[in-house]
This record gives C-alpha cells, sequence and structure tokens, in this order.
C-alpha cells in the first residue's frame, strides 16, 4: 500500500525561472516530498524500449541526481525491470526516496523544468495531478543561461529558445486545462510570497503549514543592471520572445545607449507593467488574443 495519500503534483516550466528555488520553499512542508530532478517525462522514448534504458540509466545528469538522493544503480535498476509504465517507474521511485528521506511525508511532488515537453503524457499518466509554472522575464533566463553558474548554454538563440519552447508550451497547456494549473511570474511570487504561498496550497488542497513562511525571506533576482547581455544578444532574445512576453508584462530592456542618456539625465528606466496577479492558471494566465 502507498505512503501516499494525496495526487500529486509537477513543477515544470523553463530552466532559470524559480523552480528550484519554489522546490525548496514546498519541501519545507511536512506533508511534502521532492527528490533531485528526475527527467523522466523530458524524451519521448517509449517506456520499455533500449533508448529509453540508455538514457535513464546511462546519463550521467540523472545518476548523480539518484546518488543525492540515495538510490543506488542496482535499485533502480530493479525498479525500472520491475516497472511497465513511467507512471509506475516513478511512484516506486518516490516511494523509496521517502522512506529514506522523508518517512511521513503524504505526497509526493516533481520538479524537472525540462519535463514541460512530456505534460501532456504526465497528465495522461496522471489525470488527477497538478502543475505549477513560474514565468519569469526571458532576458532573465537567457542572462542566466549565459552566465552558466547551473546550466551553461552558450548560444543567445538557444537559450531564448529554452524560454519561448517552455512558456508557449503552457500557455497552450493553460488554454485547455486551466483548472490543473497554478502560474504565476516569478518577480510577482517573490515580491509577495506569502499571498502566492496561500493561493498556491488552496489550489493543491493542501493544509496550509507555518513552516512554509517562517523566517522565509525572498526578494527578486536580476541581471538587468549587470550587463551581461550585449545590446545585439538583448534583441536577440526579444526577437523570439518579444511578442509573448510582452503578453506576460514585460518589457524589452532599453540598449546601453538608452541607460547612459536616462542616467545622465538623472531618470531611471520606467517600471514594467506588471501582470494581472491572478491565483490560478485561470485568472494568471495571459490574454490568448495577445499573443
Amino acid at each position: 500500500m502507498s505512503r501516499f495519500s494525496c495526487p500529486p503534483f509537477f513543477v515544470v516550466g523553463s530552466v532559470r525561472s524559480g523552480t528550484t528555488m519554489l522546490r525548496q520553499i514546498l519541501e519545507r512542508h511536512p506533508a511534502l516530498v521532492c527528490p533531485e530532478e528526475t527527467h523522466l517525462f523530458r524524451w519521448p522514448h517509449p517506456f520499455g524500449t533500449p533508448d529509453f534504458r540508455n538514457v535513464a540509466v546511462g546519463n550521467r545528469t540523472l545518476k548523480r541526481h539518484r546518488e543525492i538522493d540515495g538510490i543506488d544503480e542496482d535499485a533502480f535498476d530493479a525498479m525500472l525491470n520491475g516497472s511497465l509504465t513511467r507512471r509506475q517507474l516513478i511512484e516506486r521511485y518516490m516511494e523509496a526516496y521517502a522512506a529514506r528521506r522523508k518517512p511521513e511525508a503524504t505526497r509526493w511532488f516533481e520538479k524537472s523544468p525540462q519535463n514541460v515537453y512530456g505534460i501532456q503524457l504526465i497528465q495522461g499518466l496522471f489525470p488527477e495531478a497538478r502543475f505549477l509554472h513560474l514565468v519569469r522575464h526571458p532576458l532573465e533566463v537567457v542572462s542566466s543561461l549565459k552566465v552558466g553558474k547551473v546550466m551553461k548554454v552558450p548560444s543567445i538563440v538557444g537559450a531564448a529558445n529554452y524560454w519561448l519552447e517552455a512558456v508557449s508550451t503552457m500557455l497552450s497547456f493553460a488554454r485547455g486545462n486551466g483548472a490543473a494549473l497554478w502560474q504565476a511570474r516569478y518577480e510577482d511570487f517573490t515580491g509577495d510570497p506569502e499571498r502566492y504561498l496561500e493561493s498556491l496550497f488552496a489550489f493543491l488542497d493542501e493544509p496550509f503549514d507555518n513552516a512554509v513562511t517562517r523566517e522565509l525571506v525572498l526578494a527578486p533576482s536580476s541581471h538587468r543592471e549587470h550587463g551581461i547581455l550585449t545590446d545585439t544578444e538583448i534583441a536577440q532574445t526579444w526577437a523570439v520572445c518579444g511578442e509573448l512576453a510582452a503578453s506576460f508584462g514585460y518589457a524589452c530592456w532599453p540598449s546601453a545607449g538608452a541607460r547612459g542618456h536616462a542616467q545622465r539625465e538623472g531618470a531611471a528606466p520606467g517600471p514594467e507593467r506588471p501582470a494581472p496577479r491572478g491565483e490560478t492558471a485561470r485568472d494568471a494566465q495571459p490574454d490568448p488574443a495577445a499573443t
């Protein structure tokens, strides 16, 4: 019999958008447990095929994640061999992980941003699941990927498409599955975490626990003033992401020349228009007519 009494949820979206921050906050809740990223829904190979096994078993990052989780390779191989579907595999993994790290947990969740590529499959296998999505300014995401402290993407076009493909997929998903999706902008969440966490736990039908917000201090992290992106790179990013980003209330950063002029005139760049601060995807998603 499973130790888990509530349906799971998945944190998905663009990399470098605050998903790790959200995972760490949610793990403060005594009922919730989440391992390192599994990426089990990222690749299109059908479960049970050699291609799926080669990725699941041989990927160095995933092997390192299992090591962190305390799941040795023999145990994982046994889970893989004994499962008939991805659902069975991830449920067995979560049972084993929770038994080792948080036996009191009653609900698991998974945080692999790139599992966004398999969101329809996740929903098909877990029709009861819910999904959490943080959207961050694409220029912040691309700046972070260029710096590469956690994940480095040398190509600006490639980095921009990490954002575009993930956010486009989530927008499409939201149009038909709004009741299963909670969505917020990273900048709004970090500016008022208590409000957003209250709405998030209400969405999950999970009793709120004060441990989640106790001594929690968040502030939006920004690369904007660090000059990481050149004017050409800003323009490239905006050519890829600008139309969709604007529907979330994001504005393009000014060029170096414009910033210099503003500083000489003693004026700071104007504030971005905030997106509506809805509580679920039905309220917080951008207007489809604007995309």
